[in-house]
């Protein structure tokens, strides 16, 4: 299986490819702040449509939105849905939606805080990742929580649970 572990943002999009369960490749699509958010929207479609080619990708998984944000956060809010969706389209078109699995953070992610997911990945992984690549290190913790879970949910299956 290839994987791709995306965390999704308008700003930074971070995303990690896993080969038969193991980290290949990581990085980030950076968006211009600057930009409309329709052009922003635009290059990530176009971005992480060139991060996706040649992969040879079999399944996704995505951080979506968790439920109930209000208020003052709302309007950022409505923007990072919408970069969830382009990402979500994009894989979509590219693998089919049966091979894209979405996640909210509170389900991979409990409670831990951004810099203990930097610290757990760079031990983990051997990385040296800094406090501004911590999309990169959500996608590359939410990658191995998929796989975690993958081979969790095939155990219970094989035991007849």
């Amino acid at each position: 299986m290839r994987l791709l572990a995306l965390d999704p943002s308008l700003t930074c999009t971070g995303w990690a490819t896993f080969d038969a369960g193991k980290l290949d490749t990581f990085g980030s699509i950076i968006t211009n702040k600057k930009a409309d958010t329709e052009i922003r929207l635009q290059e990530i479609t176009e971005l992480l449509d060139d991060v996706m080619l040649g992969q040879g990708l079999t399944n996704a998984v995505i951080e979506i939105p968790a439920p109930g944000i209000y208020g003052r956060k709302r309007k950022g809010h409505d923007k990072y849905v919408t970069a969830v969706q382009v990402c979500k389209s994009v894989c979509w078109q590219r693998l089919g939606a049966d091979k894209v699995f979405l996640v909210d953070a509170p389900t991979w992610k409990k409670t831990a805080k951004k810099q203990d997911t930097i610290m757990v990945v760079n031990a983990e992984h051997g990385l040296c990742l800094k406090k501004k690549d911590n999309d990169i290190a959500d996608a590359i913790a939410l990658g191995d929580w998929y796989l975690r879970d993958l081979k969790f949910r095939k155990l219970k299956a094989d035991a007849g649970l």
